[in-house]
């Protein structure tokens, strides 16, 4: 199933100085829209096992934007999914195992038939779960982020650690 819902996005006012960059300022607060998914081609019940996903957009989120939005130009995306992980190592993998996974039950065989897919495989079997509702769910930002500058204090892993230089 899908659902769609209006929100807002409040930054924590004691955010840590090392996380204040572009739209994460301490009390800020932005119209938001979310989007819940589940991760198969066809829409399917969620008691049915599936990998979730949840897309926020914040809105009217000053400065300038890497990539504009045509349709909202001032906006920011948060992509996660209800796994801890991304299902493979990489961007190539992760083209192959989507091909297969909507190719059907053919085209996951023929995938899982290389051994160096196996890996992938079965990262996405477990993240593939039941629940009762899309509010049950843990989501998860499985692809890095860069906050601040290149190789700066701010960057995700730039310093050893989010929590800041040492």
């Amino acid at each position: 199933m899908h659902g769609f819902l209006e929100a807002e996005f409040r930054v924590d006012a004691n955010l840590p100085l090392n996380l204040r960059h572009g739209f994460l300022q301490p009390g800020a607060t932005y119209k938001a829209r979310i989007r819940f998914s589940n991760g198969n081609t066809r829409v399917l019940d969620d008691r049915k096992a599936d990998l979730r996903g949840m897309a926020i957009k914040l809105l009217d989120v000053p400065g300038e934007m890497l990539v504009p939005d045509e349709k909202m130009p001032q906006s920011q995306d948060l992509v996660l999914v209800s796994y801890p992980t991304l299902m493979s190592p990489d961007v190539a993998g992760f083209k192959k195992n989507i091909r297969a996974i909507c190719g059907g039950f053919p085209a996951m065989l023929w995938f899982g038939i290389n051994p160096l897919n196996w890996p992938t495989l079965v990262r996405t079997l477990r993240s593939m779960t039941k629940t009762d509702h899309l509010f049950s769910q843990r989501y998860w930002s499985v692809s890095p982020s860069r906050l601040g500058t290149p190789g700066g204090c701010g960057s995700v892993g730039g310093c050893g650690s989010v929590g800041g230089c040492r």
